[in-house]
């Protein structure tokens, strides 16, 4: 495993793909490695957010917790082309990276871009999500571990790192986002059962990291990065630097303003800006009320007992329960992942 974080070994990346999930910190990283002072970075005015416009679809269609077999027509006509819109947006950011011989960098959530015939073992749909890239080849491969809408071939494009964090503090905080987004939209679909459960498990990030673990070589080999580590042991970032060709230099445990602004950026379209506007200012309250590292918000250590508990008199104890069975189910994937994260 150790070759995989060897700086030495590890020549830079043009296109660097950051995986997370929603409630990782991921928002914290990025502010830490300084998005504006890093000028040989190129990415959007979402701080890399492609696909959100399509996983909020999926989400306001009421279809998210459905087998495709049961989706509208129009819905899922509407849903595919969402996705290919989100990956032409961060192709042609992309050219405009290339153009100007920058890093392209991109962050997405590793279920907002999984093929949702995967989610149901549909295969027999899967055909109709799979995204057609500029200059792909004719003939796109889809191997067993790649449940994402994105072929072999566009993955090796890019170097991916995977940011995680411990199930007892995602899932959580994640339920609750959700019950906050539902009381500004009031859809209901947010806090839904598909929603949370397809968000509150590892196995798409462990599938995917999996997957270009087997398909990378000493240029692309992803990196693996914990928020504990990040957090309580911010030299974690400076290591993740030299993995993936940012400069450390600018790196950052304190500021002024949180507000995430890359200095070179392409604009988000209208479909962007209006999908995720409100649903921005949930996911980030925590961060950009913040000033700097907050370290509490993430233990070193945790104590599921205590925590359960917390979570029966937050949520009840149907939800505590659901929520303390998928963190069990998750901890597999996570003990797994986090042996191949970078030591601080």
């Amino acid at each position: 495993m150790a070759a995989i974080n060897d700086p030495s070994s590890t020549p830079k990346p043009s296109r660097l793909f950051l995986v997370s999930m929603p409630r990782t910190a991921s928002n914290l990283l990025v502010k830490m490695l300084n998005l504006p002072n890093q000028h040989q970075l190129h990415t959007n005015s979402s701080s890399g957010y492609f696909f959100t416009p399509a996983y909020r679809h999926v989400t306001e269609a009421g279809v998210i917790g459905k087998p495709l077999s049961e989706w509208p027509e129009d819905a899922k006509a509407k849903i595919q082309q969402t996705y290919q819109d989100c990956l032409d947006d961060m192709e042609e950011c992309s050219l405009r990276a290339k153009e100007g011989k920058k890093i392209m960098f991109t962050k997405e959530h590793a279920f907002w871009f999984v093929n949702p015939a995967a989610v149901w073992n549909e295969p027999e749909h899967a055909d109709a999500f799979k995204l057609r890239f500029p200059g792909g080849a004719s003939q796109q491969t889809f191997s067993s571990k790649n449940k994402t809408v994105l072929s072999d071939e566009y993955l090796r494009t890019w170097q991916t790192a995977f940011l995680i964090r411990h199930p007892a503090l995602v899932f959580p905080s994640f339920y609750r986002a959700m019950n906050k987004i539902d009381e500004i939209e009031p859809t209901q679909f947010s806090s839904s059962q598909g929603n949370l459960k397809n968000n509150m498990t590892l196995q798409w990030t462990r599938l995917l990291f999996d997957h270009c673990l087997e398909h990378s070589d000493e240029s692309n080999r992803p990196v693996v990065i914990d928020a504990l580590e990040v957090i309580h042991r911010p030299e974690t970032v400076l290591k993740f630097c030299a993995l993936t060709g940012l400069d450390p230099g600018v790196v950052q445990s304190t500021w002024e303003d949180a507000k995430l602004k890359p200095a070179s950026a392409c604009q988000e379209n209208h479909l962007q800006h209006h999908s995720t506007s409100r649903f921005r200012q949930v996911m980030g309250s925590t961060f950009t009320q913040s000033k700097g590292v907050i370290k509490d918000k993430t233990p070193t250590s945790i104590d599921m007992k205590e925590e359960v508990e917390k979570w029966k008199g937050e949520f009840g104890e149907e939800k505590a329960n659901e929520i303390e069975k998928a963190v069990w189910a998750a901890m597999p994937d996570y003990e797994y992942l986090r042996g191949w994260a970078i030591q601080g």
